[in-house]
């Protein structure tokens, strides 16, 4: 009920004692329901009624059938006491009558229908119903109607949405797994940007491993080149990989010092990780803190629909603010060398043919060979001995390779001296072919080195190394760098989540012993999902001063009292929106969205509503009389009449309506007909003197 809207019934006794309850100061507008054989005997209860000096208007429902005045006349006899200010609703039987207004005699209630006088009680506790019908009985004949009354609840009986309600507090205070289970949830909390240091020694361990690596990748690449014997020469490749491998141990060993420093056992070591260039703790940005946490309370809220679960989701988030890496996240580097899987003679055999050939011919021809067989034979030792002095790899040994192909080269030269030589070759040809033999020899030896070559290379493990190097610097930064910047961020944020699970628990607790078994309110399935989001929010909302304590800095401490008694403030407060205004209508704190889908199955289905507003008032209504007041009493001329259609802001606005609609913040649709009495049916009677009442003329009456 509007806290501008109240009632005193002076049928009670007790009201007529005190019929000034009226809460001062906070009533403007003023219901006053009494029995038509006492009215104009209440003048007293009126009179101080009237000095209510902040009273705007008072409607008076005079209950009841007309009473017969001193000359046995029957008549409705109000008070005067009130003046103008009161406008009048007659009563004439609390159930009333099916009428259609004009000669039509009426027919009776349907025996279940409940009473008529709740009704329009009921709908003028709604101020703007009740301002509506004070305006259009100030505009009728000693400003007193019959009222006839059309209503239609979009949602449920009082009894049902309480039982909706029990129901609903018994989900959101369970675990939602009972219901499916939750889904997974993500804090999006505040963290600091930070890096090590420039210039610290993690910073330069870290850059140093890097380019290390990566000249040792372009040395080795070289390395196979055909002039990879000289620039840049097995040696300096060997070097390289040496100084690689050295630089990411050295930064692994300082990874390992840093992780084992900010571990959570003992407190992390602030001054000892400055040193190696990790960033101090930042202060912490409080407001963000709380914004964050109050959107994850909010989410995990909607998304679990459950108390229960968003407590175990936030101490689950307690957990996660530990942070840190073990020591065995950091592992060890892997070797930049692996073992040679062959002993490196394959090479060197498969060349021997090749040895053999090129220094027989030349030794076998006619004209030169006793030089050019020989100088080939040489030409190949000194080739190779070239090669494999520059060499990498350390297999096969130099002497015996050497051994093996001056072998060759000699068995070649021996074997071209031994043979006949060939008749009719002329020197030019000759020459050719000591020429190729040349070049085939120095061909040869440079595959030798390619081949032997890329065998060491592969025997490199430089991607891996760059890789682990690169893990161990995202490892320092995700788990010791912006942790440690982030500590006492994270530290708040612990005690916060915490905090607020406590207060998730206490919430809980007061949902539970409100809730119901879970067998009320069936299928009402699209009510229920509004009422669990709004639960939703108020069990949000009963947190906010834990909300507000953690935005501001303030110290946190744990306060069930303040906790729980916000929690029955606002769900008391929900509670009464929810019967007095039903589920359409949005309380204070309510979800809006939830409500749309609703609200437009209502309108789509709702053939009732279509037909009260689209009446004009002529269509059969339960008139608050009997069927001889419709032919005595009543006026029935149309031009008379007064319709108050009334509805929700979300069916007023409609072009299929023959006449304004009232917008109510109300869950009703309505529709009142005031009917003007006939003349001389009202009698106002003014207060003279003590026990002595007389009937008024109407023209002095304030009614």
């Amino acid at each position: 009920m509007s806290a501008d809207v109240q009632v005193v019934d002076l049928r009670s006794a007790d009201a007529q004692r005190h019929p000034t309850g009226v809460r001062p100061g906070t009533a403007t507008r003023l219901i006053v329901v009494d029995d038509s054989t006492a009215t104009s005997g209440n003048h007293d209860a009126y009179q101080r009624i009237a000095t209510l000096g902040h009273l705007r208007d008072v409607v008076l429902v005079i209950v009841g059938p007309v009473t017969r005045d001193e000359t046995r006349r029957p008549s409705l006899r109000p008070s005067a006491a009130l003046g103008r200010t009161a406008v009048v609703l007659w009563v004439g039987d609390e159930r009333g009558i099916r009428w259609e207004g004009g000669s039509d005699r009426g027919r009776a209630v349907d025996p279940e229908d409940g009473s008529g006088l709740d009704d329009l009680l009921g709908v003028l506790r709604v101020e703007q119903v009740f301002d509506a019908v004070v305006r259009h009985l100030r505009q009728v004949p000693h400003q007193t109607a019959s009222p006839a009354v059309d209503l239609v609840h979009p949602s449920l009986k009082p009894a049902q949405l309480r039982e909706l309600l029990a129901r609903c507090l018994g989900e959101v205070a369970r675990p939602a797994d009972v219901r499916g289970g939750p889904p997974e949830t993500r804090a999006e909390l505040p963290a600091v940007r930070a890096s090590v240091e420039r210039g610290s020694r993690l910073e330069r361990a870290r850059t140093e491993a890097r380019q290390r690596l990566a000249h040792a990748a372009r040395t080795t690449a070289d390395l196979t080149r055909w002039n990879g014997a000289w620039n840049p020469g097995g040696r300096r490749a060997r070097e390289s990989v040496a100084h690689a491998s050295a630089a990411l141990e050295a930064h692994h060993a300082l990874v390992v010092d840093a992780v084992r420093l900010a571990g959570p056992l003992p407190p992390p070591d602030d001054d000892a990780l400055a040193a190696l260039g990790v960033p101090r703790p930042q202060p912490v940005e409080h407001k963000e803190v709380g914004d964050a946490l109050g959107g994850f309370l909010l989410s995990t809220l909607r998304s679990t629909g459950s108390l229960a679960d968003t407590g175990r989701e936030l101490r689950r988030l307690v957990n996660g603010q530990a942070g840190g890496a073990g020591q065995e996240a950091v592992g060890t580097p892997p070797p930049l060398r692996r073992q040679a899987a062959a002993n490196g003679w394959t090479p060197v055999l498969v060349l021997l043919p090749f040895v053999l050939l090129t220094c027989l011919v030349p030794a076998w021809l006619p004209h030169f060979g006793a030089a050019t067989g020989p100088a080939t034979a040489v030409l190949w030792l000194v080739a190779v001995a070239f090669l494999l002095a520059n060499r990498a790899a350390q297999r096969p040994a130099t002497p015996p390779a050497l051994a093996v192909i001056a072998a060759a080269a000699v068995a070649g030269v021996v074997a071209g001296t031994v043979l006949p030589p060939p008749g009719g070759v002329p020197e030019l040809v000759e020459v050719v072919a000591d020429v190729l033999c040349a070049l085939a020899a120095v061909g040869g030896s440079l595959a030798l080195w390619r081949v032997l070559a890329e065998a060491w290379t592969a025997t490199l493990a430089l991607a891996p190394g760059q890789r682990a190097n690169d893990r161990l610097a995202e490892l320092v930064d995700g788990s010791v760098v912006v942790p440690q910047a982030n500590a006492a961020v994270r530290r708040r944020t612990a005690d916060a989540a915490m905090l607020l699970a406590v207060g998730c628990d206490d919430v809980r607790e007061v949902f539970a012993a409100r809730a119901g078994d879970g067998g009320g309110g069936a299928g009402h399935p699209e009510l229920l999902d509004v009422i669990r989001a709004d639960l939703v929010l108020v069990g949000a909302a009963s947190l906010d001063d834990y909300l507000a304590a953690i935005g501001s800095g303030a110290s946190l401490s744990v306060a069930p009292e303040a906790v729980t008694g916000r929690a029955h403030k606002l769900l008391a407060e929900y509670e009464d929106h929810l019967l007095t205004r039903g589920v359409h209508q949005q309380p204070p704190i309510g979800d809006a969205d939830v409500r749309q889908d609703v609200d437009t199955a209502f309108r789509q289905g709702a053939a009732d509503v279509r037909r009260v507003l689209g009446a004009d008032g002529r269509e059969e209504m339960t008139q608050l009389c009997t069927a001889a007041d419709v032919l005595r009493r009543l006026d029935p001329d149309w031009p008379g009449v007064r319709v108050v259609r009334f509805a929700p802001r979300r069916l007023r606005n409609s072009s299929e309506w023959p006449g304004p609609v009232v917008e109510v913040d109300r869950d009703v649709v309505g529709l009142l007909r005031l009917v003007p009495l006939r003349s001389g049916v009202v009698r106002p009677v003014q207060p003279t003197t003590p026990g002595e009442d007389e009937p008024s003329d109407g023209t002095g009456g304030a009614c």
